[in-house]
């Protein structure tokens, strides 16, 4: 048997694998501690700037999220303007550019047509169904579109 301790509140406790074990009385106390630790953050996103070859700044937006395809894998997203962009005018709506966005994970590295809203100020990846938002915290997951 291992050898008990006590700790100053008088709860008996012992090592297993190097872990405090509670015995007797305080069986919760591996559960206590899990909530003590501040949130893990999953998914983000920012905005930022980077010079291109020609000297000027442009617009990028970084993300990144747990690999889908990895257990333990990462996934990070870029995305940059392309060089000839221009607003596209469909209809009512205003203020979409052409967006270049490369994606990162354990499957390797490939770049997706994005579309970024000038005025909400998010890129989607319509053939991946992925939204990467700067806005507040920062988001970079899937989206659905509302169906009637």
């Amino acid at each position: 048997m291992s050898k008990v301790y006590t700790d100053r509140n008088g709860n008996s406790f012992t090592y297993v694998n190097n872990q405090r074990m509670p015995i007797g009385g305080n069986s919760n106390f591996a559960t206590q501690n899990q909530y003590n630790k501040p949130k893990k953050r999953k998914t983000g996103c920012k905005k930022g700037t980077y010079i291109n070859g020609d000297g000027e700044k442009r617009d990028m937006i970084r993300a990144w999220r747990p690999d889908p395809f990895a257990k333990n894998g990462f996934e990070s997203a870029m995305a940059v303007p392309c060089h000839d962009t221009s607003f596209k005018n469909k209809g009512d709506v205003k203020g979409y550019e052409n967006w270049v966005v490369t994606i990162q994970n354990s499957m390797g590295k490939k770049l997706w047509n994005g579309i970024y809203n000038v005025t909400k100020g998010i890129v989607s990846i319509p053939d991946l169904a992925l939204v990467m938002s700067p806005n507040g915290q920062g988001s970079y997951g899937h989206f659905s579109s509302k169906r009637d």
